[in-house]
C-alpha cells in the first residue's frame, strides 16, 4: 500500500496491518506516525522477501530432496484443563 492508501484506513485498520508486520508498540502510536511506520516495515519485507527468493531457489533443489528424505514431523497438541474458564494449550513438534 501506499501513503495515501494507509491515510485513507483507520486507526484500528492501521494497527491491524502493524501488527501483521510485527510493528512494535504499534497500540501506543498516532495515526500520523503508523502510517509512517507500517510505510516502512512494508518496504523492509519486501527487500527481505526479495533477497531470500533468490537466495532459496539455488538452495530449492537441495532442500526438495533432502525433505523428501527425512521422516515426517508431527505436531501433537496437548490440552491442560485448569478451571472450567481456563485451559493450557501446548504445541509440540516431533
Amino acid at each position: 500500500m501506499n501513503k495515501d492508501q494507509l491515510l485513507s484506513l483507520t486507526l484500528r485498520q492501521l494497527r491491524q496491518e502493524a501488527s501483521k508486520l510485527s510493528v512494535p508498540l504499534y497500540s501506543r502510536k498516532t495515526k500520523a506516525v503508523l502510517v509512517d511506520l507500517i510505510f516502512k516495515y512494508q518496504e523492509k519485507s519486501t527487500k527481505k522477501t526479495y533477497t531470500t527468493l533468490t537466495q532459496s531457489k539455488s538452495e530449492d533443489t537441495f532442500e526438495s530432496s533432502a525433505f523428501n528424505s527425512s521422516e515426517e514431523v508431527k505436531t501433537n497438541v496437548v490440552f491442560l484443563p485448569r478451571d472450567p474458564d481456563w485451559a493450557y494449550v501446548f504445541l509440540a513438534n516431533f
